[in-house]
């Protein structure tokens, strides 16, 4: 669907935008609409999509700050919000849906949309690599793997297929251990050539430039120097700041207070292309 037409089918699901997690639940509610509905990803610094005057609106791992969901909803058929990001709970818990903290958006909106049916093993993935558990057998090489694929739905629903199939498990579990052996020298590499102290938040804390291994990045960085690291990048249309935490601080409440959100140990926010990096530089690594 091209940017700014408004939608004409009743049922509108909007999602986070380039999100594995976000697309995922998206996917789940693809599988009960269908045609019947349009899928709009979306991103907190941008204005919602035009055209949502008496539509039946579905938020799957999304949800706008309080005043601009109340606007929604007055014009809208209907709104239900579906999502696990604690810096909009309280606005998420306003609307009808589903919300937790003991899953990932993908999981949740299967919950939803098929109450009746097993959680696939591909969303279990999914949300154990956005939940940063890892728990499930071989978890980082599949979830490595898994993004080499484009958002797709028809693919996401043949691999979702591939996944129980335990032969086709292996080979992505191969594939995905060479990937990771690879993305580690890489991240090494990233770290020894953009990476800076900074004072940031009244911390000191890692900042480093880079479009790739956002959480792989801030995991490993939030670990050699905690509380948290910022792993940020210039965009077309604005500066990208993804925050990870080690858990000891709520790195969402920072998020917000420059207009973005997300969890508890892992949130994100932008700032126009020009702005000043909202930081100062103590050294290089």
């Amino acid at each position: 669907m091209k940017k700014n037409t408004a939608p004409k089918k009743e049922n509108i699901i909007i999602y986070h935008s380039d999100c594995y997690d976000g697309f995922s639940a998206a996917w789940a509610a693809w599988k009960k609409f269908g045609s019947k509905a349009e899928y709009l990803p979306v991103k907190h610094d941008l204005l919602p999509p035009a055209g949502l005057e008496n539509k039946n609106i579905f938020f799957v791992d999304f949800c706008y700050p309080a005043p601009i969901m109340e606007k929604i909803s007055q014009s809208a058929k209907s709104v239900t919000v579906i999502d696990h990001h604690i810096s909009e709970k309280e606005t998420t818990e306003k609307f009808p849906g589903l919300f937790s903290l003991d899953h990932s958006g993908a999981v949740l909106s299967w919950i939803f949309f098929h109450p009746k049916k097993e959680i696939p093993l591909f969303l279990k993935y999914i949300e154990d690599r956005d939940l940063w558990y890892f728990r499930l057998q071989k978890s980082k090489e599949i979830s490595s793997y898994l993004e080499f694929f484009n958002f797709d739905f028809n693919l996401w629903s043949k691999l979702s297929k591939e996944i129980e199939n335990p032969i086709k498990r292996k080979e992505w579990i191969k594939n995905g251990s060479l990937i990771l052996k690879y993305e580690d020298k890489r991240i090494e590499e990233i770290i020894a050539e953009g990476g800076e102290l900074v004072q940031f938040e009244g911390r000191k804390i890692f900042a480093v430039n880079s479009i790739l291994f956002r959480s792989e990045l801030g995991n490993l960085l939030c670990r050699r120097h905690p509380p948290f690291a910022i792993i940020w990048r210039k965009e077309p249309d604005s500066l990208k700041f993804s925050l990870r935490g080690n858990g000891s601080i709520d790195v969402s409440k920072i998020a917000k207070k420059y207009g973005g959100g997300g969890h508890f140990s892992a949130a994100s926010f932008r700032l126009p292309p020009d702005s000043k990096l909202p930081w100062l530089i103590k050294n290089k690594f």
